[in-house]
């Protein structure tokens, strides 16, 4: 059984993976669409069947690497 929600904002949450959100595939296609492709989507390596979004451009400007 799968804890994936089709909302972010009440979502679960993962633990391992820096409290993203836990998502239905179909919540995150959603999400990279209205997006215009700025965030990505990736499957969670702790919860079968649940997904996270991403921005990796974003994330990499605020990461200590990024900064220049």
């Amino acid at each position: 059984m799968s804890v994936a929600s089709e909302w972010y904002s009440t979502a679960p949450r993962c633990g391992p993976c820096g409290q993203r959100a836990l998502l239905s595939r179909r919540a995150v296609d959603r999400l990279v669409d209205c997006s215009a492709d700025r965030l990505v989507a990736f499957e969670c390596p702790h919860h079968p069947e649940t997904w996270h979004v991403a921005a990796p451009d974003l994330e990499l400007a605020l990461s200590p690497r990024g900064r220049r």
